[in-house]
């Protein structure tokens, strides 16, 4: 079974795959930053206009296609019953819909499609961590 693991900044995503991960039962596709090797060298915020929206996300569909092959690898040797995915393609995607929002960008069909024509892991569930700011402060 493949679950993603979504949630805000300081919800308890890594803390919850630290722990499911000490279990021989998970294995994990890490978050985007993992596959940038150290370089964190994600597009400038906030964008110009609507290419560097459509830009960006080239940049995480990249990404997600490097995370994809790392989950058909572990898929392929079959050692662990579930895999879990830390941040879905949908956060992306969900990022994109409030810039392209906030800026004032007619940019979503295009970073849609973008993410419909590409590979991209789709999980069997997604659980959502949430934290009351009252936690967060």
């Amino acid at each position: 079974m493949i679950i993603g693991i979504e949630g805000i900044v300081c919800a308890g995503k890594s803390t919850l795959i630290t722990e499911l991960r000490k279990t021989q039962s998970f294995a994990v596709v890490e978050e985007y930053g993992f596959f940038t090797n150290g370089h964190h060298n994600f597009p400038s915020f906030p964008p110009n206009d609507v290419d560097d929206i459509i830009k960006a996300a080239q940049y995480f569909i990249g990404i997600e296609k490097m995370r994809y092959e790392c989950l058909n690898s572990l898929v392929a040797t079959a050692v662990h019953k579930h895999i879990v995915v830390d941040r879905i393609y949908q956060s992306c995607l969900s990022f994109d819909y409030a810039v392209s929002n906030f800026m004032n960008f007619d940019a979503m069909s295009h970073a849609t499609m973008c993410w419909n024509d590409s590979l991209k892991i789709e999980p069997d569930i997604t659980i959502i961590l949430d934290i009351d700011q009252q936690t967060l402060l």
